[in-house]
């Protein structure tokens, strides 16, 4: 059971009650001038719930989101799979930080058009044989997109990282993989990505302003970061470029405790995002000018021998990133520096064949996650080993200023 809030019915400092013959009137006078100037103790934002909606154009919802579009049926009301899935996760919910109206969805009230959606901004379902078994990984990214109906414009957004393994002896059909994603979304597993959403949520303060906003601006790719992608990353920098800030954008958030603005490269003519939600609804919201921009720049990959024996191999693979956050008004960078992280991939006897991907991938997301929490709690110890100086770690407090200003 979640409490809202606790009522203290106890007031101090009202003066001697008890002396009517006195005080009488001046105490009904001041309760009457203090219920007028404090804020009433249940006066939480009311939030419409907007639903389940997918990031992107139409056209690329089917070929971005496979496994979630076949599984997102409607019933005979016309209401989707996975809105009822998230009805029912929110049903009984009581939140600190607002309150939620998801009588009807889309309804705009006149004195509170603020509307939070639950957005899927991307979708990867991969499988990798080892050994004797087939390594399934699923990473759903989503948002807690928080908008100005009325305006059309969003307000802030507080992403969600979501990763999932699992073996099989063989290697799991179309089907299977299908029916695992349909768990993910709408099982009783611990792991289930609506359940992460409503934690989030609980986590939260919404409010139709905030202080100042830090967006992702652009992600780069470095020629020579290019050459160990396998073909399908080759084939889809947009959706690589997207993982990586919406992987950064979610580790921020988290650790720092603050609201983001949206990346949109690829998903945005100008500073408009589309948005497609499973109820039919289609339209586009406009994202505002961020205080703070950071742009992430993928320099490369670096893979040495660590060890060997009879047993097989390890492998060091080594991430680099350059990360640039800057004030667009003045042009001045609160950071400018190169990141490294490393990490080690054990190779057994038995393994017939290595693929290199997963692990560059698993270290990417290690590297932005761990520069995620440095920022939070800075020490020059992390500085100097993913920085390369130990003074760098004024960056990272330049950095974590930035981002308490954004709470």
């Amino acid at each position: 059971m979640y409490v809202v809030f606790s009522k203290n019915n106890k007031k101090k400092g009202l003066g001697p009650l008890h002396n009517k013959t006195k005080t009488h009137g001046r105490v009904r006078v001041f309760l009457w001038l203090f219920s007028l100037c404090a804020a009433p103790v249940y006066a939480t934002p009311l939030i419409q719930f907007a639903g389940f909606a997918y990031s992107g154009a139409y056209k690329d919802i089917r070929m971005a989101y496979p496994y979630t579009k076949a599984i997102n049926t409607k019933n005979a009301e016309g209401v989707s799979l996975l809105n009822q899935a998230l009805n029912a996760r929110l049903l009984h919910q009581h939140f600190k930080g607002f309150r939620f109206d998801d009588s009807k969805l889309g309804r705009i009230h006149s004195n509170n058009p603020l509307a939070l959606a639950f957005v899927l901004t991307s979708e990867n379902v991969s499988v990798e044989h080892i050994g004797s078994s087939y390594k399934t990984l699923i990473i759903l990214t989503g948002q807690a997109l928080l908008y100005n109906e009325a305006k059309r414009e969003v307000v802030v957004d507080y992403p969600i990282g979501f990763q999932y393994v699992d073996l099989f002896h063989t290697r799991p059909s179309r089907n299977t993989l299908q029916n695992l994603v349909r768990k993910l979304y709408i099982g009783h597993l611990s792991a289930n990505i609506f359940r992460a959403f409503v934690k989030r949520l609980h986590t939260i303060r919404l409010r139709s302003h905030y202080g100042h906003t830090i967006r992702v601006m652009a992600v780069h790719i470095a020629p020579r970061a290019m050459v160990p992608l396998p073909p399908a990353e080759k084939a889809d920098l947009l959706g690589l470029k997207s993982f990586i800030a919406d992987q950064f954008s979610a580790d921020l958030s988290v650790h720092n405790r603050i609201p983001v603005l949206p990346y949109m490269e690829g998903d945005a003519i100008g500073n408009v995002i589309a948005l497609r939600f499973a109820n039919g609804g289609v339209f586009s919201l406009t994202v505002p000018k961020p205080d703070y921009s950071l742009i992430l720049t993928l320099e490369g990959f670096k893979k040495l021998l660590y060890q060997h024996g009879g047993w097989g191999q390890s492998w060091l693979y080594g991430v680099f990133v350059h990360v640039k956050l800057l004030e667009p008004l003045s042009g001045h960078a609160y950071m400018n520096a190169m990141i490294k992280q490393a990490a080690i991939k054990i190779v057994p006897k038995s393994q017939t064949t290595v693929r290199n991907w997963p692990a560059y991938d698993a270290t990417l997301s290690s590297l932005l996650d761990q520069l995620s929490v440095a920022i939070a709690h800075p020490t020059r110890h992390w500085a100097g080993i993913h920085m390369g100086r130990a003074r760098d770690v004024s960056q990272l407090s330049a950095f974590k200023k930035v981002a308490r200003s954004c709470r």
